[in-house]
């Protein structure tokens, strides 16, 4: 209802009616789909699968990914991944857990996880890796988390979480993208400006766009992004892989490059002569 307040003040609170089956709003907006997800997410947090992915790690050696950040509450949140080798000799990864912490210094981070090995019988002497973002709290050479578990377990040595760093790498590349990307717009308003000046180019909107989709170097950098998109999707889908064997990521890699440098090498005229086909 257009005056309604309810989902943008005081917030939904009539549970009874949104359990009511199909008859429910939100339901048959969202479909059932969302309701099968939704118990998905529900089942994560189950306490029967965070025994089972314990008796999963059993004496097995393990590595321990951890992040801490502010809910929308702005409530301290702790979220820990097992990292380990299963009986099978295959690297496994599993979500655990997302805890409510009182505060994130090193200590209170510590007492956590030291509680959560406790109760599921883990031994701090078969932590092999401690994989955090780059905080004083966590990384901290001294006093840091990774310090407080190392001087328990001499072999849990730390390393920079791999996410975090592709993280900073793209956030520093993106400025640097940001910075290009006004020079190129500089470049092209004071080339259309001149093309306008000297009449090869129409200030109608329509007419101009309709001059550069149809220009030989329009159609020439499609065809180009098409061609290497075709051959870099194998190793885009083999990276949105919830679980991945490094060694195969490595193996698509290194084919990609090689099927890029190929049609760098031998295929140029032919692309070439069917982008000229395409425009005639």
């Amino acid at each position: 209802r257009p005056a309604s307040t309810t989902f943008t003040v005081h917030g939904f609170r009539n549970w009874k009616k949104f359990n009511d089956g199909k008859k429910c709003a939100f339901l048959v907006h969202m479909g059932e789909s969302h309701n099968a997800a939704e118990k998905s997410c529900a089942n994560l947090m189950n306490p029967s699968l965070r025994e089972k992915i314990c008796e999963e790690i059993g004496d097995s050696k393990y590595c321990i990914l951890v992040d801490e950040t502010k809910d929308e509450s702005k409530k301290e949140q702790m979220a820990l991944v097992w990292h380990f080798v299963d009986n099978d000799g295959f690297i496994r990864e599993r979500f655990f857990d997302i805890l409510h912490v009182k505060d994130t210094t090193s200590m209170a981070l510590k007492k956590e996880l030291s509680s959560i090995l406790c109760r599921y019988a883990l031994d701090v002497q078969n932590m092999r890796g401690q994989g955090y973002a780059s905080a004083s709290n966590m990384c901290g050479e001294w006093n840091g988390l990774q310090a407080l578990f190392l001087g328990e377990c001499p072999y849990a040595y730390y390393i920079h979480c791999m996410a975090h760093r592709l993280q900073l790498a793209l956030i520093a590349a993106s400025r640097e993208v940001i910075h290009r990307n006004s020079e190129l717009q500089s470049v092209q308003i004071h080339e259309i400006a001149n093309m306008i000046a000297i009449d090869e180019l129409e200030t109608g909107d329509a007419d101009s766009t309709y001059n550069i989709i149809t220009s030989f170097d329009f159609v020439f950098i499609l065809h180009l992004v098409k061609e290497i998109l075709g051959i870099t999707d194998i190793l885009c889908q083999a990276l949105q892989h919830t679980s991945q064997d490094i060694l195969n990521v490595m193996h698509h890699v290194s084919t990609t490059r090689a099927l890029i440098q190929k049609m760098r090498e031998d295929s140029w005229d032919s692309f070439l002569e069917t982008t000229k086909s395409f425009c005639e």
